[in-house]
């Protein structure tokens, strides 16, 4: 056998110890698998309060005090990068978000507040409206945005604009309050003063026709929609209790009835969420509307209030200490509850898209900050076994390259 004949005979031989140990390192080399874990994230650290966080499709907008006015932020989860939206002179207020167009309304003239919208893509900001009188309280989904304004200077009526034409389309036009509005999937909801009390109302951005959802004597009130269930409270004579509309049917449903009061419902693919009194304290229910079935999402001493909820998980805040508030989820597959924060301070307003939470939290006893609760990739250490394996990998590759050159 000649030398090189012998070399070449080298190569296998090291080639499979290497890759050997390579496989016995892959396989218990890692302290663990590769695993996602909740983690906590501050977006803001200065001092100045940074207030009612929203988020859409891994950005989070909000309005921030710079030390003389309120201003609009985005933070983007995937870079980790804050980019201030608004600076001026004057308060900007309530951004919402959705499909990377953040809607507020800011004090422009020093004398009423305008509707504004901000492009994430192009990095532009439109303003909406420009007249003298207030545009309040905008929310937007798939391009259209919807609003209250005082036009006529007595009252308040509903305003639409449509992102891609540009055109602004008045909504109510009558002598009486018609207030926050909401959107989904080209239906808007609201609250309108009918002459004795408040009622219900949708409009389709369609066929632009508007429906009374509720006709009676008493108050109804916070109109929700999604996928085409509206959900709302309603005074009952006795108290208030939750009501849904299916769009599709026509039909009102109670979902609450007793003689405590229920509030400010939230809806997300066919789950309401609401906090409700059992006698003694406040807390979360949630209401099934395939099956027809309401569960109880805490049970506690304390007070819960003001849930949100998205793609199955629910979020609140409660006042498990009785002297601060802090966050929760309640996960409806597994039927499990997580509480989020565990401090001194008040954490409050969570809201929730695709798997992360955000609120707004008093850090430090003094003003309010920004956080996040996401699951991040957790990558497993090495250990002895897998540097046995790296080593394995670099004696085979040394090894060819030895005999590669004495050829």
């Amino acid at each position: 056998m000649s030398k090189n004949e012998k070399a070449e005979g080298v190569v296998p031989v090291f080639k499979l110890i290497g890759y050997g140990l390579l496989i016995v390192g892959l396989v218990f080399g890692l302290t663990g698998s590769a695993s996602a874990q909740w983690t906590t994230t501050p977006i803001t650290s200065n001092t100045y309060d940074d207030l009612y966080p929203q988020i859409h499709n891994g950005i989070i907008t909000w309005s921030g005090s710079d030390g003389s006015d309120y201003e609009i932020f985005m933070y983007d989860v995937a870079s980790g990068t804050t980019t201030p939206i608004t600076s001026n002179a004057y308060d900007d207020l309530h951004s919402q978000i959705h499909n990377g167009i953040i809607t507020w309304y800011g004090n422009e003239s020093g004398s009423d507040f305008e509707i504004f919208m901000y492009d994430v893509a192009s990095s532009t900001t439109t303003p909406i409206t420009s007249n003298a009188y207030d545009d309040l309280h905008s929310q937007i989904h798939n391009g259209i945005i919807t609003w209250y304004g005082n036009e006529s200077g007595s009252d308040f009526e509903i305003f639409m604009y449509d992102v891609a034409s540009g055109t602004t389309t008045p909504i109510t036009n009558n002598a009486n309050n018609d207030l926050y509005p909401q959107i989904h999937n080209g239906i808007i909801t609201w609250q309108g003063w009918d002459g004795i009390d408040y009622e219900i109302f949708m409009y389709d951005v369609a066929s632009s026709t508007t429906t009374p959802i509720t006709n009676n004597a008493n108050n109804d009130l916070h109109s929700q929609i999604h996928n085409g269930i509206i959900t709302w409270q309603g005074w009952d004579d006795i108290d208030y209790e939750i009501f849904m509309y299916d769009v599709a049917s026509g039909t009102t449903t109670p979902i609450t009835n007793n003689a405590n009061n229920d509030w400010y419902p939230e809806i997300d693919n066919g789950i309401i969420t609401w906090y409700g009194s059992d006698g003694s304290d406040y807390e979360i229910f949630m209401y099934d509307v395939a099956s027809g079935t309401t569960t109880p999402i805490t049970s506690n001493a304390y007070d819960d209030f003001y849930p949100q909820i998205h793609n199955g998980i629910i979020t609140w805040y409660g006042y498990e200490g009785g002297s601060d508030s802090e966050i929760f989820m309640y996960n409806v597959v597994s039927g499990t509850t997580t509480q989020i924060t565990s401090n001194a301070n008040d954490d409050w307003s969570p809201e929730i898209d695709n798997g992360i939470i955000t609120w707004h939290g008093n850090e430090g006893g003094s003003d309010y900050e920004i956080f996040m609760y996401s699951r991040q990739m957790q990558v497993p250490a090495l250990t002895s076994i897998g540097l046995i394996a790296l080593v394995g990998l670099l004696s085979a590759i040394a090894t060819v390259k030895i005999v590669r050159k004495r050829r």
